[in-house]
């Protein structure tokens, strides 16, 4: 089960929220059909404070200044300019203007969704945050304008982004082979998130629900993974002087100065580990095919026809005007093989048990009309496809991000700024070392262990199974490779001669004989 450490001392009452907080750690996750850890890490309650609340003192405005009722400064050029200066909810810029010159002038220009959007939050273990940092309705009076080209209307771009440019790719790429078990598909994601932080979509691989055809007979499962992007634009944050919200400095200023992890926790959860430096918006679909092997080799369907049939045969330089138009391949005569539905007899069973789809961006109209059409027919249709590409340009999303940790948001002259910089640079260690696999038992016979939603759990090797993978098939016995799980990193030592060190050791609970692959000792500068 789930073991959470003894919860610390509750913090002295903070006379400007009223709040008295503390919190805990996770010891050991859920495992081996244990309970879960879902249980929040903070906890806070209302207090009555023993000193009165310290507010920073106002700034003080510059003669060519305009001081805005919610206490920042603009300059005064920025009066009465139509826009929004002072932010949200404050308008007094715009209050009492005889004249309203407007950036643009009479030229029509409108908001980029994409661009509204940028710089928005990454949680590096894959949770989505739930607020921008930044005020991305700043213009700081330019008129920076940029044609949509599905619209032809102007864009004009909020003073944080640098560049934005409008370039549409389609793309699709699927699995160099068919793998034989989920463990070397889930390899294959793994090694895809560490090396390109992009923005994962996820899968429900193990079924929960027992069979509705009541049949004990396991089949052989193959696996196959397609995946297409419709990228509609790619933007880059200015390097520095980027306009922040005012409710994210407020929350950053709620911030206590002495470091308490649920409080730091909240705020990563909140706007995340990082927000995007540099990124592409548009559309992405991921799908996991299951085939049964048995059906397929019976068929005679070659793995070179499987590819062909599952992919809509988009090219890297392939156009998305195009694929409106209807560019779409030929595919084999003998595609309907895959998608017969089942029958008793394995003769006309199909060779596609099931299909796994995740979607981002687009109307969630069209990507459910999608997953349904996935759902009934085994492949996916192009005319569904090109439907669901067409809402991408009103919905874009994220699909892929140059990540900049998050305390590099604050302003270096917001008041006490490096000490809360250096806290959340601790609560991001913190955060990603809470959740981490090494709170796990290992898996037995080469199984790997993962962590999912505060459970830990195995992937079994072909020819394993069980919650730990400690049952071999009889069929299948061979030896198979001990490998433990490493243990949690300790503390970092004091720093002597301008270095720092930690260790871990490699837990082989349940594994006789265990080895853990890589390094004991950590060094670092300090």
């Amino acid at each position: 089960d789930c073991k959470m450490s003894a919860w610390s001392q509750w913090t002295s009452c903070d006379p400007c929220t009223n709040r008295t907080h503390r919190s805990r750690g996770i010891e050991v996750f859920g495992q081996f059909k244990g309970s879960r850890c879902i249980n929040p890490i903070g906890e806070r309650k209302p207090c009555k404070p023993s000193t009165k609340c310290q507010m920073d003192p106002p700034p003080v405005c510059k003669s060519s200044q305009w001081w805005c009722s919610s206490g920042i400064c603009i300059n005064k050029n920025l009066r009465c300019n139509g826009d929004n200066d002072c932010g949200e909810p404050d308008k007094s810029d715009e209050d009492e203007c005889d004249i309203i010159r407007t950036p643009c002038g009479k030229t029509a220009v409108f908001e980029s969704d994409i661009a509204i959007q940028a710089g928005y939050g990454i949680n590096i273990l894959r949770s989505e945050p739930r607020m921008n940092p930044f005020n991305n309705r700043f213009y700081n009076g330019q008129c920076n304008r940029i044609r949509e080209p599905s619209t032809l209307e102007y864009n004009r771009l909020p003073w944080n982004v640098g560049v934005l440019n409008y370039e549409t790719k389609v793309e699709e790429s699927s699995s160099k082979e068919m793998y034989e078990d989920i463990h070397s598909l889930i390899n294959e994601i793994s090694r895809e998130s560490s090396t390109s932080f992009e923005i994962g979509l996820n899968f429900k691989f193990t079924p929960t629900e027992p069979s509705s055809s009541g049949s004990g007979e396991a089949d052989r499962n193959t696996f196959m993974r397609v995946k297409g992007r419709v990228q509609l634009a790619t933007y880059r944050m200015r390097q520095q002087g980027l306009e922040v919200s005012s409710m994210f400095l407020d929350d950053v200023d709620a911030l206590p100065l002495t470091y308490e992890k649920g409080q730091y926790f909240a705020f990563l959860e909140d706007y995340g580990t990082h927000f995007t430096k540099n990124g592409k918006s548009g559309g992405e679909y991921e799908l996991v095919y299951i085939m049964n092997e048995d059906v397929r080799k019976l068929k005679k369907v070659t793995e070179s026809t499987v590819k062909e049939c599952l992919e809509l045969g988009f090219k890297g330089d392939f156009q998305f005007t195009q694929a409106v138009k209807g560019g779409v391949h030929i595919k084999p005569a003998n595609c309907d093989t895959l998608t017969k539905k089942p029958t008793d007899d394995r003769n006309t069973k199909a060779v596609i048990d099931k299909v796994l789809i995740a979607v981002r961006g687009g109307s969630p109209a069209s990507a459910v009309a999608m997953k349904s059409q996935l759902t009934k027919d085994g492949i996916l249709d192009y005319n569904q496809y090109v439907e669901w590409a067409k809402t991408v340009s009103a919905l874009p999303a994220l699909i892929h991000s140059d990540p900049e940790p998050i305390y590099n948001a604050i302003p270096l002259d917001f008041p006490d700024a490096q000490p809360r910089r250096d806290n959340l640079r601790r609560a991001v260690d913190d955060y990603v070392a809470e959740y981490s696999v090494c709170k796990c038992q290992p898996c037995q016979n080469g199984g790997s262990v993962i962590q999912v939603d505060g459970e830990c759990k195995c992937m079994c090797l072909p020819g394993t199974e069980g919650v730990a993978c400690q049952i071999i098939e009889l069929v299948k016995a061979k030896s198979f490779e001990q490998l433990g799980n490493w243990g949690c990193w300790s503390s970092w030592s004091l720093c002597s001669g301008g270095r720092r060190r930690r260790t871990r050791t490699c837990d082989t609970r349940g594994v006789p004989g265990g080895i853990c692959r890589g390094d004991t000792t950590r060094e670092d500068y300090c």
